[in-house]
C-alpha cells in the first residue's frame, strides 16, 4: 500500500442540532425529516448541513458530521460550504441586473464585449446563449483536452493567465451552430463575469457584494479564495476504499462566475426566497429568469435553474426546481416544490451524490406520502474489503450479499460507486486500493466498457504499459459494439439491431450489450416525441440485448401508459412481478397496477 495514503480515521456520527422552528403541528413532521436526514448521514451517504423551509417558515436546519476531520469540527448550519456551480445563478442575475440598466443586450455578441476574443466563433455566440448554455463553445471543465503528456489541459489548481486561459482553454471550435441545441458550458459564465467586471469596473467579488449580498443580507456568501482565512469554512473530502482523503486543491480564480462562491444553508434559503419575490428583479425579469426555455426528455431548463417531475401516489407528476454544483470535495443543491412552497437546501462536504433521492423524501415526508428510508452503500463495504483483502475477497463478499442479504444494501449503482472510489483512491495516490477497486468492478460489470477503460488508467499510472493496453482496448471494443448498435437503433433500422444482438448472444449467451445510461436517453427522446412504435422497438432491444433485467419492461409499461393502453401496461408490470416477487421494486409496481386499475374502474375499491 502507499505510503503517503492520505486516510482519517472515520467518525462516529457528529450531529450539531438547532432546533426546528415552528408550530406543534409542524414538530412531528421535523422530527420525521431529522430522522431520514439522520439515517443519510448514518449509512455514509450525506455529510454536510440541511435547511428545509415551507412558507418561508425553517423546519429543520441542522449539520450532519465533521466540517474538518483532523479536528473532528461538526457541520453546523452556519458551516460556509464551497458552492460549485450555484454560483451561476448569482452570475446569471447580474447580467440580468445590467441588461435592465441598459448596459448590456441579451443579443449583444460576445465580442462586442470581449473583443479579443476569437472572432469568427465570438461573432456568432451572443450575451443569451452564454446564460442559456446554447453558445456551442466548449466547457474549459468538462472538455478539456489532453497535452502531449496525457494530462488535461485544465487543472483545478494550477495558477492560469487570464488571457492565456481564455485564448487556450475556452476558444475551441463551436460544437454546434449557436442556438441549435443546449450543452452545459462552465466557459459561458467564466466570460460573463469578464463582461460583468469590464462594464461595471469593478471585480466580481464587488459586484456580488454591492448588488446581491448586502441588499439582501448574505453575510456568509462570497468569494472564495485559495489565500485567505475564513471562519467557518468546511473541508472538502472524497471517499476512498476504507477511509477518506482530502479533496483535489482547487484555485478558485479558475472558477470565475462559475464556481467561485461559498454560502450557507441559511443564506442560500434567502436567496431562493428573492429569486422569487421582487427584491432582485422587477416581475418581467424575474419571469424571464425563471421560464422554462429548452425542454429535454427528463428535464427542462430555466436560465438559473432546471426543472424536474416527481411521479407521487395519486398518479400525478409534481413539478419541481433545482439547481446543482459540484466539485472536488462538494456537492451542493437546493430544491424548490413550488406546490407546497417548500424549499430544501443541501450541502455536502464529502462529494457525495444522493441529494436527488434526499430531496424528493423530504417532500414526501412533508406531504404524508410514502417514503423509503436509505440502506447502507454497497459499493463502500465491498471497497472496505478491498482495502483489506483485496479484490477476490470482496468478490466473494457480493455473492454472500446477493444470496442472504440482498435488502440490506444498496446495490443499484454498485458500478458507478465503485468507480468513483476507485478513482478517488487513484488521485489520492493510493495505487494499489485503486486497481483492487477497478478489478472488483471488471469482475462485477464484465460488460461494461467504463470499467475496463478505468482499470487501464489505473495499470498505466502503476506502469503496467501492457496490461493497460489490454484493458483500454478491450473498453474499445464494448463502446464500439454498443456505439454501433445504437446507431441502428437511432436509424430505425430495429431488424438489423436484432440481428446483431441475436449473433452477439450466440458467443455469450450473458452478454449485456446496453449500458441503460446511454439506451435510456434515446428511448425517453422517443417518447417525449410521441414516436411510441419506435420507443417499443428499443425496448425490445434493449430487451433482448439485457436479458433477465427489468428496466426495460418499466419501460414498455410507461411506453403503454402513453399510448392509454391499460391492459398491456398492466402485463408489463404483471410481468416484472413474475421475474422478480421480490424487492424494493414491488410496492412501487402494485402502486402504478392500482393506479390503473383505479383509472379504469373509478367505482372500485
Amino acid at each position: 500500500m502507499n505510503s503517503t495514503r492520505w486516510t482519517v480515521t472515520c467518525l462516529s456520527a457528529v450531529i450539531t442540532a438547532s432546533a426546528a422552528a415552528g408550530t406543534d403541528a409542524n414538530g412531528e413532521t421535523a422530527s420525521e425529516m431529522a430522522r431520514y436526514l439522520l439515517r443519510w448521514h448514518e449509512t455514509g451517504r450525506f455529510n454536510g448541513s440541511a435547511l428545509v423551509a415551507m412558507d418561508g417558515e425553517v423546519l429543520l436546519k441542522r449539520g450532519y458530521g465533521p466540517a474538518n476531520r483532523e479536528w473532528e469540527i461538526p457541520n453546523q448550519a452556519d458551516t460556509r460550504v464551497r458552492l460549485g456551480s450555484i454560483s451561476k445563478q448569482f452570475t446569471t442575475v447580474m447580467v440580468f441586473q445590467l441588461v435592465k440598466e441598459g448596459l448590456l443586450a441579451l443579443d449583444d455578441r460576445l465580442i462586442d464585449h470581449l473583443p479579443d476574443y476569437r472572432q469568427d466563433t465570438g461573432s456568432r455566440v451572443t450575451i443569451d446563449h452564454l446564460l442559456r448554455h446554447t453558445s456551442g463553445i466548449p466547457c474549459y471543465v468538462r472538455d478539456s483536452e489532453r497535452r502531449p503528456d496525457g494530462r488535461l489541459r485544465f487543472s483545478w489548481s494550477e495558477r492560469f493567465d487570464r488571457e492565456e486561459f481564455i485564448r487556450d482553454q475556452m476558444s475551441g471550435d463551436l460544437h454546434f451552430e449557436p442556438g441549435s441545441q443546449y450543452r452545459y458550458s462552465s466557459t459561458g459564465h467564466y466570460l460573463l463575469a469578464l463582461i460583468i467586471e469590464k462594464l461595471t469596473g469593478l471585480s466580481y467579488e464587488d459586484n456580488l457584494r454591492q448588488r446581491i449580498c448586502e441588499p439582501l443580507g448574505l453575510a456568509d456568501t462570497g468569494v472564495d479564495r485559495a489565500d485567505a482565512i475564513i471562519p467557518r469554512r468546511a473541508e472538502g473530502y472524497v471517499k476512498i476504499p476504507g477511509g477518506w482523503a482530502h479533496c483535489r486543491a482547487v484555485y478558485p480564480p479558475n472558477l470565475l462566475g462559475t464556481g467561485n462562491l461559498y454560502s450557507t444553508v441559511e443564506d442560500l434559503l434567502k436567496w431562493n426566497l428573492a429569486l422569487r419575490s421582487g427584491d432582485l428583479l422587477t416581475d418581467e425579469w424575474r419571469e424571464k429568469l425563471l421560464g422554462i426555455y429548452w425542454r429535454e426528455p427528463r428535464e427542462a431548463h430555466a436560465y438559473s435553474l432546471n426543472y424536474f417531475n416527481l411521479h407521487v401516489s395519486s398518479g400525478l407528476e409534481v413539478q419541481y426546481t433545482g439547481f446543482s454544483g459540484a466539485m472536488p470535495g462538494f456537492s451542493t443543491d437546493v430544491f424548490v416544490f413550488p406546490d407546497i412552497d417548500l424549499i430544501v437546501a443541501l450541502l455536502d462536504n464529502s462529494s457525495q451524490y444522493n441529494h436527488w433521492a434526499i430531496a424528493p423524501g423530504i417532500y414526501r415526508i412533508v406531504t404524508g406520502e410514502p417514503y423509503v428510508m436509505p440502506r447502507p452503500s454497497a459499493a463502500d463495504l465491498l471497497a472496505a474489503t478491498v482495502a483489506e483483502r483485496g479484490a477476490a475477497a470482496a468478490l466473494e463478499q457480493h455473492r454472500s450479499l446477493q444470496q442472504h442479504h440482498p435488502e440490506e444494501y444498496a446495490l443499484g449503482s454498485l458500478e458507478r460507486d465503485l468507480n468513483i472510489l476507485g478513482h478517488n483512491a487513484l488521485r489520492a495516490d493510493c495505487l494499489r486500493d485503486a486497481i483492487e477497486t477497478f478489478r472488483l468492478n471488471v469482475a462485477l460489470f464484465p460488460q461494461s466498457w467504463n470499467v475496463h477503460d478505468s482499470l487501464g488508467e489505473a495499470y498505466a499510472k502503476a506502469g503496467e504499459t501492457e496490461l493497460s493496453r489490454q484493458c483500454l482496448a478491450k473498453a474499445e471494443r464494448i463502446r464500439g459494439r454498443e456505439d454501433g448498435l445504437l446507431s441502428l437503433l437511432g436509424s430505425g433500422r430495429f431488424d438489423a439491431a436484432m440481428k446483431m444482438i441475436e449473433e452477439e448472444h450466440l458467443e455469450d449467451p450473458t452478454l449485456q450489450v446496453f449500458t441503460s445510461s446511454r439506451i435510456g436517453p434515446m428511448l425517453d427522446a422517443a417518447i417525449v416525441a410521441g414516436d411510441h412504435e419506435a420507443a417499443l422497438q428499443i425496448c425490445a432491444a434493449w430487451a433482448a440485448g439485457n436479458p433477465g433485467i427489468l428496466g426495460p419492461l418499466f419501460s414498455e409499461a410507461r411506453t403503454y401508459r402513453e399510448m392509454s393502453q391499460t391492459e398491456k401496461a398492466l402485463d408489463c408490470y404483471k410481468r416484472i412481478l413474475q421475474i422478480a416477487p421480490e424487492g424494493r421494486h414491488v410496492v412501487r409496481v402494485q402502486q402504478f397496477i392500482r393506479e390503473l386499475q383505479e383509472a379504469e374502474d373509478p367505482e372500485q375499491d
